[in-house]
């Protein structure tokens, strides 16, 4: 994506919800970076003062932080009534902040932009021992009805349904894209929590079970992506949204986005993962043991959503961001790099 400097865009209200985190970081990166943001007024809402005033530090005051909690309706209503564009990179499960981003977006009478991030576990099938890849590819191009009607059971489902209704319910001020990423990799430029969460956690996992390991046979395909390349998705999504309301681009029910540059199989992770571990001589061997789901949890103290994190298939296709300039700039030898790195990080933590 080209970063050249051009026209600013003129004021507009921001609020970023997630920018101490990891894509919430890199978004608000590239919006302090570019020049043509440079007359928006941006504000987020963080957990703790701690939090607050290191990202105040870190920006240089370029920031509005406000200390609470995304699930303090009135003070998280307030903030969105006072904004022009609503990023969303928090809690994609967190309903709370669904209903209250459609709420204030049912009463506007201002030009009200949304972006927010979901993610492709919702495309996720069933965890089994004897199933292995699927062929089935969704392209947010070609199969954007059967995406956007997915059961209610899958995950983000929830919060995605919300969104998805939002626009029609204020069609004259409200444009509303959703952006659902897959495996991401890469550590961001933003300011506070720069690393993944699925293929560090895999390692880190790891390392607490003594060995590598898969849920079942980890015969499982997933796309990824680079966090910069998917930060770069959001800024395209905005710059058409800001330039003419987002007419020459599919939003609502519609704007369904994905993010990804290649396909990976968990195995195939995995076994990588031990043999730069035993390297390290951090694994006695470069074996990866397959692990049934409740194993899995277990060994994430009791994290839910684990097994499901390397244990389906959820194959994307995106065509509608190439189709508006989206240019990713990595590739899947890059993501490989990239797990060298987040082993030398993990192990790099061991010792300290």
């Amino acid at each position: 994506m080209s970063e050249e400097s051009s026209t600013p865009f003129s004021k507009q209200r921001v609020l970023v919800l997630g920018a101490t985190g990891y894509i919430g970081g890199e978004i608000l990166f590239k919006l302090l970076k570019l020049p043509e943001f440079h007359n928006f007024e941006i504000s987020t809402i963080t957990r703790s003062s701690e939090s607050a005033s290191e990202l105040s530090k870190l920006t240089q005051n370029r920031v509005n932080t406000i200390v609470g909690s995304l699930d303090d309706s009135s003070l998280l209503e307030e903030h969105l009534s006072n904004s022009d564009v609503v990023i969303n990179a928090a809690d994609v499960d967190n309903v709370n902040v669904g209903k209250s981003i459609a709420k204030i977006a049912s009463k506007v009478e201002h030009p009200f932009l949304i972006l927010h991030t979901s993610g492709t576990s919702v495309l996720g099938d069933e965890i089994s021992a004897t199933k292995g890849p699927s062929d089935k590819v969704y392209s947010d191009l070609k199969d954007n009805k059967e995406i956007t009607n997915l059961p209610e059971t899958q995950p983000h489902r929830p919060v995605d349904k919300i969104i998805l209704s939002i626009q029609d319910s204020n069609p004259k001020w409200v444009k509303t894209v959703l952006i659902s990423p897959p495996t991401i990799f890469g550590l961001n430029e933003g300011y506070i929590h720069r690393e993944s969460v699925q293929i560090p956690l895999l390692i880190e996992l790891s390392i607490k079970n003594k060995q590598a390991f898969t849920t079942y046979s980890g015969d499982y395909k997933w796309s990824h992506v680079h966090i910069d390349d998917l930060a770069d998705l959001y800024i395209i999504l905005l710059r058409n949204l800001l330039i003419n309301g987002g007419k020459d681009i599919k939003t609502g029910k519609e704007g369904y986005y994905f993010a990804e540059v290649g396909v990976h199989y968990w195995k195939d992770i995995s076994s990588r993962i031990a043999r730069l571990l035993k390297e390290h001589k951090v694994l006695d061997n470069d074996s990866v043991a397959q692990l049934e789901p409740k194993d899995i949890r277990k060994l994430a103290d009791g994290f839910e959503f684990a097994p499901l994190l390397w244990g389906t298939n959820a194959v994307s296709k995106a065509e509608l961001g190439r189709e508006y300039g989206w240019e990713p700039k990595f590739t899947t030898a890059d993501l490989l790099h990239d797990i060298e790195a987040s082993v030398d990080r993990a192990v790099e933590r061991l010792g300290n």
